[in-house]
């Protein structure tokens, strides 16, 4: 048997997606074995985890809104569709729709508004202690992202259950830097790699 693995990473694990770059390290784990924590708005389908948890801007901005809603959905394998359905997203307004049409630009600007936008309080839940404890993970692995909350969930879970963080980096994330003057890039980039920095000294 192999130890129990949390992927935290914003695509969830399917063979068929973006993602399916975890087959390469997964692909004769238990399903049992592996679990994740994701951000993409769609629901997904079945892929190599037992259990997965998904947390959205969405979700995270009506809390802010101060609209009391969950913003943590678990799913279950057996619950899940075979295939990934492009269709199917949680995003159901014009409003909605735009604000992830401006994240998704993936801009200094956009990463330093979503980093505001995902506070601890609104994305670590009693429910999502409940289903960690649930699962126990022995280790973490960390697919980067250009956002913090990625990178501050896996540390999160690494601290609380005193675990290893196994990066995998997949992209100039950390080291690729800018020669601009843009204070709004030099603002999101130092405090990034601050971050990063406290992931990489982590046992892992």
């Amino acid at each position: 048997m192999h130890p129990r693995v949390l992927i935290v990473g914003t695509v969830p694990y399917n063979t068929k997606s973006t993602s399916r770059a975890f087959d390469a390290y997964f692909h004769y784990w238990e399903k049992e074995n592996i679990a994740q924590i994701f951000s993409n708005t769609k629901k997904p389908c079945k892929g190599h985890c037992e259990t997965l948890f998904q947390i959205t801007d969405h979700r995270v901005l009506q809390r802010w809104m101060g609209k009391k809603v969950d913003t943590g959905v678990i799913y279950h394998y057996d619950e899940l569709d075979t295939e990934w359905k492009d269709n199917d997203l949680e995003l159901g307004n014009a409003k909605a729709e735009a604000a992830y049409k401006f994240g998704g630009k993936h801009t200094p600007l956009t990463h330093l508004l979503r980093g505001i936008l995902w506070r601890k309080r609104f994305w670590c839940t009693e429910k999502l202690n409940n289903w960690l404890d649930d699962f126990k993970p022995e280790c973490v692995f960390l697919a980067f992202s250009d956002d913090y909350f990625i990178p501050q969930i896996a540390m999160y879970v690494a601290k609380r259950y005193n675990v290893p963080i196994v990066s995998c980096i997949g992209d100039d994330y950390y080291f690729n830097v800018e020669k601009t003057l843009n204070p709004i890039y030099h603002l999101y980039k130092s405090t990034y790699k601050k971050l990063i920095d406290k992931v990489l000294a982590w046992p892992g």
